[in-house]
C-alpha cells in the first residue's frame, strides 16, 4: 500500500520504512503457526548448514537470483507478510487503520476523543 484515506479527509502514505504511524500485527490465532514456522526455518537452515548444502537449500528456494547470506531474511519477510496484518494510525484524528486477515482492505476504529495518541509508535 502506498496511500490510504482517512475518514477525516487525511491521506495516509506509506512510502518509506520505519513509519511512527505504521505497525504489523501478528493475530493470537497466527502467534503459534509464525513460531513454528521460524523454528521450522531454523531447523532446515542448521541441517543444511551441518550436511554443506546451504548452498542447495538457498537455490532449491530461490534459483541462483539470492545469496545465501539473504536466505534467512527473505524467507522472514515472507512469512511476515502471510502472516502479519498492517494497522496504520491517522495522524491528524487518531483513527487505526487495521487491515483485514488475508484481504487487501482495511477495518478503521475511532479513539475516544479523536486525537492522535500515536500508540502504534514506539517512541
Amino acid at each position: 500500500m502506498s496511500k490510504l484515506g482517512c475518514s477525516c479527509g487525511h491521506v495516509i502514505v506509506d512510502q518509506t520504512d520505519s513509519l511512527p504511524y505504521k505497525a504489523e500485527l501478528l493475530r493470537a490465532d497466527r502467534e503459534e503457526m509464525f513460531y513454528d514456522r521460524v523454528e521450522a526455518l531454523f531447523a532446515s537452515m542448521r541441517i543444511a548448514m551441518a550436511e554443506g548444502r546451504l548452498s542447495e537449500l538457498v537455490h532449491e528456494a530461490y534459483g541462483s537470483c539470492l545469496k545465501e547470506d539473504d536466505f534467512f531474511i527473505e524467507k522472514l519477510s515472507s512469512l511476515t507478510c502471510e502472516l502479519f496484518t498492517t494497522m496504520y494510525e491517522c495522524e491528524a484524528c487518531g483513527r487505526l487503520w487495521v487491515q483485514r486477515p488475508n484481504d487487501p482492505h482495511f477495518i478503521s476504529y475511532s479513539p475516544d476523543g479523536g486525537k492522535p495518541q500515536r500508540i502504534l509508535s514506539s517512541e
